[in-house]
């Protein structure tokens, strides 16, 4: 009897642990991300609503897929990622004013990484990365400084929001348990879906106008999968490696030829067409001696 309640027990703990997923049914086909982000999102821990928005995605990224070229795809899940995670994050305080490569190491190596979830080990493996390039710059003492001097050197600012950014996420992680952590991870995951699926719609809509047809089946490029909850821990460049830089994977060797596509067509049953709608040239327009300079001041924004 005795063995028979242990083996009773074993077989509900399989079926606690043993959660269906989606996952990419070829990997190339899928960033890295969208499998891992999937990979924290068991549609049966979820509500009906959130659920439904896990279902919607897998359908529509499989559909988006078939129309948007490979290094745009890529391009937006990199983007949407990074602009979510770094806008969300927790609220700063002053102790990230004194981390350096050594504060950063014992974070790392304190860490319990099998209790984290694909996405936040994927997460945090990045941020890690990244902190250690940002401590790593000459520039990064002068701005825990009031000096006149600091003000003057140049892209400061920018640094010290990328050093708020993500050394914000690095002490909320520091101190916060796995189980808090993986939980803010994963109601990001489902925002980040949603973006993603938004901004593909909008580059899809805005750039081919035919039909698009519902997928069958075997185009979708998801299938549900047995996963145990609890994955094993992966170290930084496994887990890092597995994400491709759609920018460096491909070369160029010709640039395509500009068109004017953009140029509203005319159409003989509207009351305008293209001449009439496009502005004609002000004859007494003098361009501007001196052109503002371009800057890559966006991340203050976050």
């Amino acid at each position: 009897m005795k063995q028979f309640v242990l083996f009773f027990s074993f077989l509900l703990t399989v079926k606690v642990f043993a959660l269906e997923v989606y996952t990419p049914k070829v990997e190339s086909d899928v960033p890295a991300e969208i499998s891992l982000l999937l990979r924290t999102l068991p549609p049966e821990n979820f509500n009906d609503l959130d659920r439904s928005k896990i279902e919607a995605f897998v359908k529509n990224f499989s559909l988006y897929s078939k129309f948007l070229k490979k290094t745009d795809l890529f391009f937006i899940v990199k983007s949407e990622t990074s602009k979510l995670l770094l806008s969300s994050r927790p609220e700063s305080s002053s102790l990230f004013k004194s981390y350096n490569s050594k504060r950063i190491l014992e974070v790392e190596s304190s860490a319990d990484w099998p209790a984290y979830s694909p996405w936040a080990q994927f997460v945090v493996r990045s941020l890690i990365k990244d902190a250690r390039v940002l401590v790593a710059d000459s520039r990064y003492p002068s701005l825990w400084t009031s000096s006149p001097s600091s003000s003057s050197i140049q892209g400061l600012q920018v640094l010290r929001k990328r050093v708020e950014l993500v050394l914000s996420w690095i002490d909320f992680f520091a101190f916060a348990s796995p189980v808090s952590f993986n939980e803010k991870i994963q109601t990001l995951a489902i925002k980040t879906l949603g973006r993603i699926e938004q901004s593909s719609w909008i580059i899809l809509t805005t750039s081919y106008s035919d039909e698009l047809k519902p997928l069958s089946e075997e185009e979708n490029l998801f299938k549900l999968t047995k996963f145990d909850s609890k994955p094993k821990s992966k170290s930084a460049s496994d887990i890092l490696d597995e994400v491709i830089d759609p920018v460096l994977e491909t070369t160029m060797t010709k640039l395509p030829a500009p068109v004017n596509d953009w140029v509203p067509r005319e159409i003989d049953s509207t009351p305008f067409n293209g001449e009439t709608i496009i502005k004609k040239k002000d004859p007494f327009y003098s361009a501007p001696v001196l052109l503002p300079k371009p800057t890559n001041d966006w991340i203050l924004s976050l």
